[in-house]
């Protein structure tokens, strides 16, 4: 083994978390590390690029702002690069396209790569400890189907979340996860659409797909299938935004008793679960008020108070079985396709530490972390060698904000500097490269272990420059 080259860090997964942990580390002056995607390019949920759709955070949560607005990889600094920066600040808006956003991360991600230290076309098979408790190995195999093995002192799993679709669901080419959306309705034979769309789902992607389908077929019937009595509006009020504070807040959830924690985490659902953003609920409203007007057809309806009882899909289409949970109507609609806006799975991390004898799990059966997101394990002498990391995947402790795109930037210098710290990495050495607005600590002088050093910008005041 000692022949081998063993990488600072390897990341599992090369969307937004692995992109903000590769430009923390870049910023701290580490090279030693891969990024192993399985896509082969960044791409961010490239099936839900719907066109017109903005995002839903500030373009001031991106990659680096919160952290140190000095950072080269801030989206003001890729406007400006673009030439694009005052047209932008002429838009008036802290929410950029969400087609913008991707081409701002694939900057971002382009930039990251120059040296090397990605992988694309890159699956990941595996991981498993190795007789060094300070290395594990990650097993992987490349285009071509080569295999591959990469040692690590750390393995970071930003993995996302997987399409899911529930298992009552029929598997069948006309039942199609709205991740895949823009990709079928693409590739689309018009002509052939004689039944129409339902859109299964209550929250933001069901509401974008339905919007969609009612502008690129406005003859056809596009039904929307909900369980509630209403599509509610997310809550992105001032107050509420201050869940999502990428230090002080996480802190305090964390500290929280279990119990208090999840009762929390249920009363703040409405900020991102099974929600829809008001201005589209409006312009969704306005649609269906048109319809009414004289001389308008009504192909396009929200049918709520909907349980799906279900399906029988063939060749041709898919017919959807459902009661009305208001008036016990049972229904059977036909359809060319049916669009699940039915969520994201997170278990992947779960099936490949199974291959270790040593990780702690909470009550639920979710790997317990610390504070810094690093998995706990069970002797003293494996807290101190190379650790697991998990992002994106730590809701339970950590918070709503925990699979959002708002503490991208604090999170990954979190775990970039506890890495430094556990392990005494240091930055690469770079000729001529002094102290400035990307200087670096020794690991000496980093914050403490299971501590934040990136409090809310209210906590303390800066000082004042002189001039």
């Amino acid at each position: 083994m000692s022949s081998e080259h063993v990488y600072d860090f390897v990341t599992l997964g090369f969307g937004p978390a692995g992109l903000a942990i590769a430009i923390a580390a870049k910023e701290k002056g580490l090279t030693n590390f891969r990024c192993l995607e399985q896509q082969d390019s960044f791409k961010w949920h490239p099936g839900m690029l719907i066109p017109g759709a903005s995002m839903q955070i500030s373009f001031l949560k991106d990659l680096a702002t919160l952290r140190n607005p000095r950072s080269e990889y801030t989206f003001l600094n890729y406007l400006h690069e673009q030439g694009r920066l005052l047209k932008f600040l002429n838009l008036d808006t802290f929410l950029p396209s969400r087609e913008e956003y991707q081409a701002y991360m694939s900057w971002a991600a382009r930039r990251v790569a120059r040296d090397g230290t990605v992988q694309y076309n890159t699956k990941v098979l595996g991981v498993e400890p190795t007789d060094n408790v300070n290395i594990h190995r990650v097993s992987v195999e490349s285009a071509g189907n080569v295999s591959q093995t990469l040692l690590a002192r750390n393995v970071i799993f930003c993995t996302g979340g997987q399409p899911n679709i529930p298992d009552t669901f029929p598997k069948h080419e006309r039942m199609v996860h709205t991740s895949r959306f823009i990709q079928t309705v693409e590739n689309l034979n018009r002509a052939s659409i004689t039944k129409g769309f339902c859109v299964i789902g209550s929250g933001q992607s069901a509401a974008e797909t339905w919007t969609h389908l009612t502008k690129l077929f406005p003859d056809s019937r596009v039904d929307l299938k909900f369980r509630s009595s209403a599509l509610k509006p997310s809550d992105d009020s001032p107050f509420v935004n201050e869940v999502f504070d990428p230090s002080s807040r996480v802190d305090r959830w964390f500290k929280m008793p279990e119990q208090k924690r999840r009762e929390l985490i249920e009363d703040c659902r409405q900020t991102n679960y099974s929600v829809v953003r008001l201005h589209l609920l409006e312009e969704m409203y306005k649609h269906l008020y048109v319809q009414e007007l004289p001389g308008h057809s009504k192909p396009h309806a929200l049918q709520p108070n909907t349980e799906i009882t279900g399906f029988d899909a063939r060749a041709e289409g898919v017919t959807v079985h459902s009661v009305d949970g208001e008036t016990d109507e049972h229904r059977s609609d036909e359809y060319d396709y049916v669009f699940c806006a039915t969520g994201y799975s997170r278990n992947f991390h779960l099936d490949a530490l199974k291959t270790f004898d040593d990780i702690i799990y909470r009550e639920d059966g979710k790997p317990e972390t610390s504070r810094l997101y690093r998995v706990r394990r069970a002797s003293d002498k494996q807290q101190t060698a190379g650790g697991i990391y998990l992002q994106g995947l730590t809701e339970a402790s950590h918070g709503l904000a925990e699979t959002l795109l708002s503490i991208l930037a604090t999170r990954g210098m979190e775990v970039v500097e506890d890495m430094m710290r556990t392990n005494g990495l240091h930055p690469t050495p770079r000729e001529g490269k002094g102290n400035g607005p990307f200087s670096r600590r020794a690991s000496s002088d980093l914050p403490p272990e299971d501590t934040s050093d990136y409090e809310s910008e209210r906590t303390s005041t800066p000082p004042t420059e002189v001039a």
